[in-house]
């Protein structure tokens, strides 16, 4: 991250899907729900942190999607 927050969005990307639970967790934290998520750098830190986003429907056939990615953070 060149700033010191980043915001992230997950959306569906078909217009028929229903709404759904985000969950989104960094590292070990605790989770947050929504939609939308905001994450802010550590002061003085640098490093990497992953970031896990998942999307349940609460449909009983539908396993819940699961996704990841690391924020590079600081002058790493």
């Amino acid at each position: 991250m060149n700033k010191e927050e980043a915001t992230f969005t997950a959306f569906p990307l078909f217009a028929q899907q229903r709404a759904g639970a985000y969950s989104w967790r960094a590292n070990s934290g605790e989770p947050s729900g929504g939609n939308t998520v905001t994450y802010r750098a550590p002061e003085g830190a640098s490093g990497v942190s992953r970031v896990n986003v998942s999307f349940s429907d609460g449909n009983a056939i539908m396993r819940p999607i699961e996704r990841s990615f690391l924020i590079q953070f600081g002058n790493e």
